[in-house]
């Protein structure tokens, strides 16, 4: 199996297989008897990932691929696009990737996206194949994602990614408003940052007519 692929384990008598429980271990064994393997929901990511350590040169590898790839939903496509990236499954990564960024919007609600590492948000939003998403619906996503990632966080991704200059006034005030109902310990420092961030953009006139409660 391994003397097949370029793996410095090819040329090893013994190799330790890592991570790898039982049950896949059987479905990939099974496959090489058959040729086939019945795929699920639960298995077919085991499958991807031990034989993309094993030997990404197994068709196996791609047909979990594809079938995970056909099974993207708002429940999966987060998980499926941090698979595709760390096992190197290319098309999985590229079609998780087209999956959010084409659907953004929806999955802001979803306990994925509010559990997003802030540099892997950054790539989604600052993509600019981002679509059906305005500034506003941008800095709304940023708001809610930042109520368990802390204010810092929240103020480097709408400094990076909103473009301000491209809101009108309700549009922030209707953000604004979102903000000073946070129930944060530190909803008053995001407040007076907000206030800073906008008069260093030289919209300071806008400033007088944004409400903090």
């Amino acid at each position: 199996m391994l003397s097949t692929c370029s793996f410095k384990e090819s040329k090893q008598d013994c190799v330790q297989l890592q991570d790898i429980d039982h049950a896949t271990l059987r479905l990939i064994i099974q496959y090489f008897y058959t040729s086939k393997v019945h795929f699920t929901s639960s298995n077919a990511a085991q499958i991807a990932k031990a034989t993309g350590w094993l030997c990404p040169c197994l068709n196996i590898y791609n047909e979990a691929s594809n079938y995970l790839m056909a099974c993207l939903s708002c429940d999966n496509c987060f998980e499926m696009e941090e698979l595709g990236r760390d096992y190197a499954l290319h098309e999985l990564h590229s079609a998780a990737m087209e999956f959010i960024l084409n659907n953004m919007w929806n999955l802001t609600d979803t306990e994925q996206f509010l559990n997003l590492h802030e540099e892997i948000l950054r790539i989604y939003l600052s993509s600019d194949a981002l679509q059906a998403m305005q500034e506003k619906q941008v800095f709304l996503a940023i708001i809610k994602w930042g109520v368990r990632h802390g204010v810092n966080s929240m103020l480097n991704l709408i400094s990076e990614t909103v473009r301000i200059s491209l809101m009108n006034v309700s549009e922030l005030e209707e953000c604004l408003t979102l903000v000073s109902s946070l129930s944060i310990p530190e909803r008053k420092l995001l407040e007076d940052k907000f206030k800073i961030w906008l008069r260093n953009i030289n919209i300071s006139p806008i400033e007088e007519r944004l409400k903090f409660s």
